[in-house]
């Protein structure tokens, strides 16, 4: 299995996950709400904390594929909310649990805590092989991957100033500082760059 590059802490966004990665960890996350949670992190590249106990289905525009996001600055600081396009192929199964699950406008879609999120991120992340417990605890799968994965895959696809602004906007960066933090491509990415530059 191809992996995203490890040489650095869980905090640096040049570790990402690989979409087989991803995709096996969903394969081993057996509780479907915290699969369509994980699924619909990776897809939007939102923080946990804008849409575990946040995220209401009052937020969410179906029709116009839109989500009012409450985007925090930082821990403690202040929040605003902001409308952010989602895919439907991220933004569908979302609407189908709200339905089934008779979710009303005003409630969490995603009432539970994020302890338990990030430990059944970690769980279904070592079942999947893509971590071990012997790689130090400063290497240890962590939910939060899931958005630097968002970033980094955004990042690798944004061939322009106007395009890499977009991807700020979307991930809810306050300074272009952050965003530019993923354009630090591990080193089998600027070798592939090379390589389809001179084939």
């Amino acid at each position: 299995m191809e992996k995203g590059y490890v040489g650095a802490t869980m905090s640096d966004p040049n570790r990402y996950l690989t979409d087989e990665e991803v995709a096996a960890i969903l394969d081993k996350t057996d509780n479907y709400t915290y699969k369509l949670l994980f699924y619909f992190l990776y897809g939007t590249g939102r923080r946990v904390s804008e849409v575990v106990k946040c995220l209401k289905p009052g937020d969410i525009n179906f029709g116009e594929a839109l989500i009012n996001f409450t985007i925090l600055k930082r821990r403690g600081d202040r929040e605003f909310k902001r409308w952010i396009p989602v895919l439907d192929k991220f933004l569908l199964p979302l609407k189908s649990y709200i339905v089934k699950h008779r979710i009303k406008n005003d409630d969490y879609i995603f009432p539970m805590s994020r302890q338990r999120v990030d430990q059944l991120f970690k769980k279904a992340s070592y079942r999947a092989g893509i971590f071990n417990k012997g790689m130090g605890e400063r290497n240890k799968p962590h939910v939060h991957l899931l958005r630097h994965s968002f970033g980094m895959r955004g990042a690798s696809m944004a061939s322009s100033p106007a395009a890499l602004r977009t991807l700020q906007e979307v991930m809810g960066h306050s300074s272009i500082e952050t965003t530019m933090f993923y354009l630090n491509f591990n080193q089998k990415d600027k070798k592939k760059l090379l390589e389809e530059m001179f084939k």
